[in-house]
């Protein structure tokens, strides 16, 4: 029972179909027929009941070929085409426009993009000319403060008790040494004036090799010994060590060579050569003590005067 309504379903369909079918191809025509089949789907819209030959040629009525229009000049089936290719040269067109104009301002920006590295590049010399000067005038300024601090303490130290002490001290070490060279020379080389430099001469004379003569030395040596003992603690220690052998240099030099030599009648050349040799080594020692200690009793002064120097003041300015 079932076969046989699927069986009448399929005919009744058939049926259909193919009466559809033989309506479209006596309204179109068989080539029409056959081109909407086997054409693309364009093609397909393009063909209507109205282009077919057969209904053009059927027999109508002379009012009937009167009122309907020809549709052959208005050609439906070719408008899609030409607006596609009036559209796509329009399109193309329009691309080569923003073509050229993009063209243009990426030169417009590689002109602008080289003037400001040509601008940066000479720039660039000013600001190494600047890091320069601002350096010195920092090394400058740095050398200038380190010097004012230094300055500051020293009057601070000056300005005390300790720092008056301190310069009293100086005075009476330089006033003590200045007694001991004097007295050498007047022994050594009496032929010297008062502050010549002092030098020992070829040939000892008769007063050198006296031991009365050397009393006054020895003298002046001890008291020169006992004011730095006394004020050995407001000197600095630089200054203090360099005092200390200076007196030891000077009382070896005496008692080793000096001495045994004066009180011996029967002195050889020989001794007479380690005497001389002796009195060398006080010599050379005694001019680097006196200038340390005149250095440090002018620092001392120049502070309590509040003396600056011109040419870090000029160096500074500049």
């Amino acid at each position: 029972m079932e076969i046989i309504i699927v069986i009448l379903v399929l005919v009744v369909l058939l049926i259909l179909f193919g009466g559809a079918g033989y309506f479209f191809v006596r309204e179109t025509g068989w080539d029409n027929a056959r081109l909407w089949l086997t054409g693309p789907r364009q093609l397909r819209g393009i063909i209507t009941p109205a282009d077919d030959d057969t209904t053009r040629d059927a027999p109508t009525s002379a009012p009937e070929r009167q009122q309907r229009p020809d549709p052959r000049p208005a050609q439906p089936g070719r408008m899609p085409l030409a607006l596609d290719e009036s559209a796509l040269r329009s399109l193309r067109e329009e691309l080569q426009g923003e073509l050229t104009r993009a063209a243009g301002i990426t030169r417009d920006f590689d002109a602008r993009l080289t003037r400001l590295e040509a601008d940066l590049s000479t720039s660039l010399h000013l600001p190494e000319e600047i890091g320069r000067t601002v350096q010195d005038v920092e090394v400058r300024t740095r050398r200038r403060l380190t010097k004012l601090r230094s300055e500051v303490r020293t009057t601070r130290v000056v300005e005390s008790s300790f720092g008056q002490r301190r310069s009293e001290a100086l005075s009476d070490l330089y006033r003590k040494l200045a007694q001991v060279e004097s007295t050498l020379a007047a022994v050594v080389n009496p032929m010297l004036l008062p502050g010549e430099p002092l030098n020992v001469p070829e040939e000892l004379y008769d007063d050198t090799l006296e031991w009365s003569n050397w009393s006054d030395v020895g003298e002046r040596a001890f008291s020169f010994g006992q004011v730095f003992n006394q004020s050995r603690f407001l000197l600095e220690p630089q200054l203090a060590d360099q005092i200390e052998r200076f007196i030891a240099t000077f009382r070896q030099a005496l008692t080793d060579t000096v001495y045994p030599v004066v009180q011996n009648e029967g002195r050889t050349k020989a001794q007479i050569a380690q005497m001389r040799h002796g009195l060398g080594t006080i010599i050379e020692a005694l001019p680097p003590v006196r200038r340390e200690i005149e250095a440090a009793y002018r620092v001392t002064s120049l502070a309590s005067m509040g003396d600056d120097d011109d040419d870090d003041d000029d160096d500074f300015d500049a």
